[in-house]
């Protein structure tokens, strides 16, 4: 397997060539199964998704008004002389 980068590059080493299967996904996009054969060396493939809606049930976010951050912090300056090294 492999991923994209942000402007939807990849690259995939296979060990022969031949046909693959590929399983392309993207939130917010219908997933595409894609057959290919592969040859010898590079190749390059332009490949678009179709958009398809995404629903997810509600979330609910609270906050006690502290920074999570700043407990994490005071634990590491406490214990700084263990973890230098």
């Amino acid at each position: 397997g492999t991923v994209a980068g942000p402007d939807g590059r990849f690259r995939l080493a296979l060990a022969a060539a031949g046909p693959v299967r590929l399983q392309v996904r993207l939130i917010g996009y219908r997933t595409l199964f894609l057959d290919h054969t592969a040859s010898e060396g590079e190749s390059t493939l332009n490949i678009s998704l179709e958009e398809e809606e995404v629903t997810t049930e509600e979330v609910m976010v609270t906050s006690d008004g502290r920074d999570p951050a700043v407990a994490i912090m005071r634990r590491a300056i406490a214990r700084r002389d263990r973890n230098n090294m």
